[in-house]
């Protein structure tokens, strides 16, 4: 159940694949204290999540199944964002990565308005 078989799905495929590259290479930056590697550990795991989920989503067997790891998606891509900024609040990171948080956001908003669609046409036009 190719779920959305468009180029839409492959953009947001790659966007979020590119995402967890630049991330990644955040990660590496952040110290190696007990906070950093706290940090660090939860920013991995978040980070990959989202994309590694709507590659699953995109292949899912059931629009319930496509909604379930979508919203896993939104959830780990929301993380994401969160652990960003908490990089930069505890100044663990000196250079500027504003746009990161900005594509983060930006990604999660899609994959939220998508789930929303999903369940949307789950449910059927409301009378």
């Amino acid at each position: 159940m190719e779920h959305p078989g468009t180029r839409k799905g492959n953009e947001l495929a790659e966007r979020l694949a590119k995402y967890a590259g630049e991330v990644l290479r955040v990660a590496a930056e952040l110290p190696n204290t007990k906070q950093g590697r706290h940090v660090r550990d939860q920013l991995l795991r978040s980070t990959a999540a989202p994309g590694a989920h709507y590659a699953e989503a995109r292949g899912g067997q059931s629009t319930a199944d496509f909604i379930h790891k979508v919203a896993l998606a939104a959830k780990e891509a929301r993380e994401s964002v969160h652990w960003l900024q908490t990089s930069i609040h505890a100044r663990f990171i000196q250079r500027d990565i504003s746009g990161l948080v900005d594509e983060g956001q930006q990604i999660t908003a899609i994959l939220t308005a998508s789930l929303q669609t999903a369940r949307s046409n789950r449910n059927g036009p409301n009378p």
